[in-house]
């Protein structure tokens, strides 16, 4: 078993285990123990990192995670997890790149989706996936687009598995890819105050869009 002490921006991950786990017990990991007040859990073991990430597998299973997610993307926010829908994605970029034109187009391509906002893990990576289902480490997970997930690396290059399950739009898909880089940054973001040394790594995605 694993013990996490999360900062507190972050005590939420537990609340939203709890929420998802139902919903997708082979993907969410066990609580084995969550203590309410300061965030702090107790997780099952789920095994070493795989040498090799079937990705198709996850990524279609994930997509389904985020399907079955979304009647509960009010608990979710409630629960203390960060708000990206709709117009908030577009406030948050504009303080990252205010006046940017291209941005808010991008933002305002993804509310108009008609595929419904989810939870969206943030850090999706082979290092967090455990016998090609299981994913770790929700701490940094924000209820937002879906299509987000799939903008960074492997994701990215098995898209056509994980769409499968959803409406065609590939208008989103591509918003998605665009506000990569400053999607990474508005996560990053959430970092600084317990690691200020970070601040370069956010301007140098702002720089990347």
């Amino acid at each position: 078993m694993w013990l996490k002490v999360p900062e507190a921006d972050f005590a939420f991950e537990g609340r939203a285990l709890e929420l998802l786990r139902p919903v997708a017990p082979d993907v969410v990991p066990e609580v084995l123990a969550w203590e309410r007040d300061r965030g702090w859990l107790v997780l099952a073991d789920e095994g070493d990192e795989a040498e090799k990430v079937d990705w198709p597998a996850v990524l279609r299973r994930y997509g389904r995670l985020q399907r079955d997610s979304a009647p509960l993307a009010d608990a979710l926010v409630e629960a203390g997890v960060d708000d990206y829908r709709g117009p908030v994605l577009a406030e948050r970029i504009e303080e990252l790149v205010p006046g940017n034109t291209r941005a808010q187009e991008l933002c305002a391509r993804l509310a108009e989706s008609p595929v419904p906002p989810a939870a969206e893990h943030r850090d999706l990576r082979a290092a967090h996936v455990r016998h090609d289902r299981v994913i770790l480490d929700w701490g940094d997970m924000s209820v937002a687009h879906p299509f987000l997930s799939i903008a960074w690396g492997d994701p990215w290059r098995n898209r056509a598995a994980y769409l499968e399950g959803f409406p065609a739009d590939p208008g989103a898909v591509e918003a998605a890819r665009d506000l990569r880089a400053l999607w990474g940054a508005l996560n990053w973001s959430r970092v600084l105050p317990y690691d200020p040394s970070l601040a370069a790594d956010v301007r140098n995605l702002v720089a990347r869009f």
